[in-house]
């Protein structure tokens, strides 16, 4: 399907080209809930990097090709940054896998336990010993207005 402008084109610069179909894109896919767990955020991130990760590289090899043969500086310099950003790409992959690791960790981490302290030492002066024995004290003990005792 070509219109009037390629093959006027095609014409005067004598060469045969055929159209690139258009390609529609699922732009609509809907957005995960708000309240994933962090596995499945995860997860989610996971698939959207190997997506960029894949698609980048298809665009590289195109443009790869594109700067083969236009032979412009230009082009090369979009290939180094698109080499340069799917880079990243690989490097933000395997950080998302520390991260889950750190929290797999963090949620699979015991409940702090309550230390017995039998033989616990101060360093402090005595006065300020003192001053923290007779502040416990004082949360300690209950006001008389509120203890209506028998």
């Amino acid at each position: 399907m070509e219109n009037n402008v390629t093959k006027g084109l095609n014409e005067l610069l004598d060469v045969a080209t055929d159209l690139v179909e258009n390609v529609e894109y699922d732009i609509d896919q809907p957005l995960p809930p708000e309240n994933n767990t962090p596995k499945e955020d995860h997860d989610f991130a996971r698939e959207n990097l190997y997506k960029l990760i894949n698609k980048g590289s298809v665009a590289l090899d195109n443009l790869i090709a594109l700067a083969a043969a236009s032979d412009s500086p230009n082009a090369y310099g979009s290939v180094s940054q698109l080499i340069k950003t799917l880079a990243d790409a690989n490097e933000n992959l395997l950080e998302l896998h520390v991260t889950r690791k750190e929290l797999e960790q963090e949620f699979n981490k015991p409940p702090a336990q309550h230390i017995n302290a039998e033989k616990a030492v101060f360093v402090g002066s005595t006065a300020e010993l003192q001053k923290l024995m007779s502040e416990s004290n004082d949360e300690d003990d209950v006001d008389e207005d509120e203890y209506d005792g028998e």
